[in-house]
């Protein structure tokens, strides 16, 4: 075990990553969740990528470098470049490249990430990445059939891809979220049908 989030009972353990193994765990059965198409997914991560790069222009400056809200880890702008840095290791574990999704989004640029713009612009290399990506992806992996080898172990292509999704989604959340707090308001008016389908956390942080 040397991955978090971890649910333990004795000597047996499961990764919180996805609900379902958690659900299999303690024995709960959980409302059957159709997963959005493959297709769809791509469409919609990255149009909240590119709604990220619209929110990272309007991140309070000042606020840059200190925490997204108290007592949570790393900074604001850190938090910015993680969201487009999922993508990156969604791309790096797919191709083989690299296992550790995780720490492939948490490879900040030295120094930290001083301005949103500098996210921003991570974000546009990301964005083509995933598209390139899709394009040139065969029927199987567009069908979301196949395992990926990551920290969490062998997950299925389409719930990684549901997953990743969604989690870019939750953390573009708490961006608006802080901007919000900072007394401005979110250029995402497509937030809605963005989100639709997907199995985001009801609380924006936590």
């Amino acid at each position: 075990m040397r991955n978090l989030p971890v649910l333990a009972r004795g000597s047996e353990f499961v990764f919180g990553q996805q609900l379902a193994d958690v659900a299999r765990f303690v024995g709960v059965t959980l409302e059957a969740h159709v997963p959005l198409a493959p297709e769809v997914l791509m469409q919609r991560w990255t149009a909240i990528l590119r709604s990220t790069r619209r929110l990272c222009e309007q991140l309070p400056p000042q606020a840059i470098g200190e925490p997204p809200i108290e007592g949570r880890p790393g900074t604001l702008g850190e938090l910015a470049w993680h969201v487009f840095g999922i993508g990156d290791g969604f791309i790096e574990c797919v191709e083989g490249r690299e296992r550790d999704w995780v720490g492939v989004s948490m490879r900040f640029p030295e120094g930290g990430v001083p301005d949103g713009r500098i996210a921003r612009d991570y974000g546009d290399g990301v964005i083509d990445r995933l598209e390139q990506w899709w394009r040139a992806a065969d029927a199987a992996k567009r069908s979301g059939t196949g395992e990926v080898d990551t920290p969490q172990g062998r997950v299925e292509l389409h719930a990684f891809l549901e997953r990743q999704t969604w989690h870019s989604g939750q953390h573009a959340r708490q961006l608006a979220d802080v901007i919000e707090r900072h007394g401005g308001k979110p250029e995402w008016p497509t937030r809605d049908r963005e989100l639709q389908g997907l199995p985001m956390p009801v609380a924006v942080w936590g």
